[in-house]
This record gives structure tokens, sequence and C-alpha cells, in this order.
């Protein structure tokens, strides 16, 4: 097992890049993703567990986008169509903090397998408008090896 370092530098929000439809460090507010997997307690004649059992894989995400992203990636739809209509994709996260340029800790990259499963606009009083779109998850994958 290797040495957990305790008391270095956090990764942060702004050490996260975020790839995705040929956009490379697109403008995202945020990103939320999850893997869950069912499990379950074999029980025989006893009250108590005898064994355990591991059952389906769920995933779940959502993207939060600044308007403009957003409107370009529309733009680059041919006519009529929605970003519903985009085929799966995937969006690359890089979490990579770094001091005056320099990377002070291990790279992580995760990769998410997806497609929009929303889509609208939020407008409110504020500058910068944003909205949070949820994704339809087909695999995710944590920490990838290059």
């Amino acid at each position: 097992m290797p040495t957990i370092t305790k008391n270095g530098r956090s990764y942060d929000g702004g050490d996260v890049k975020i790839n995705m439809l040929g956009i490379f460090d697109i403008y995202a507010d945020g990103i939320d993703y999850s893997t869950k997997q069912e499990h379950q307690n074999n029980y025989g004649l006893s009250r108590k567990p005898r064994s355990w059992s591991k059952g389906k894989i769920e995933y779940e995400g959502k993207i939060t986008l600044m308007m403009e992203d957003m409107v370009a990636i529309q733009t680059a739809l041919p006519s009529g169509q929605s970003i519903l209509d985009i085929d799966p994709f995937r969006i690359i996260v890089f979490y990579e903090p770094n001091i005056d340029g320099q990377s002070i800790e291990q790279p992580v990259v995760d990769t998410i397998f997806c497609k929009f499963k929303s889509t609208g606009r939020k407008v409110g009083n504020e500058m910068g408008l944003k909205n949070e779109y949820e994704l339809h998850v087909l695999d995710i994958k944590e920490n990838v090896k290059f």
C-alpha cells in the first residue's frame, strides 16, 4: 500500500481542467459524478449474514456550464438538433495542483462516458449565466493512468 502524505497541498477547484466535445479546458462551474454498487447480505437459517454479494453498478453525473460554452456547443450542432441528440462522449477531468506553473502533487485524471440527459436555461439577476445539466452516465473511470 502506498504511503499517505499528510499536511501537503490539497486539490482545489482551481486545479481542475475539463475537456469535452473537442473543447479543451471548458469553462465549467462545477462537475459532480459518482459510482454506486448494489450490495446485499445473504442469510441461511440464522439471523446473521453468512455471506454477501455485489450487484449492479450505477453511475450519476451532472455538470454546470457557463452559457457561452453551451451556446458554442449548440451552435456547432446541425440545425434543429439539441444537445440531447449528441451521441455519448467522454468528459476528461484533470486534477493537477500547482504553484507558479509547477505541478506539486500527483495529477489525477478521471474519465466519464456520458451524454446529456437535460437541457435548458437558468436566468437570474447574477452576472455570468450558467446552468446545471444532468448527465446519463455509462461509465466512470477514476485515476486513469496514461
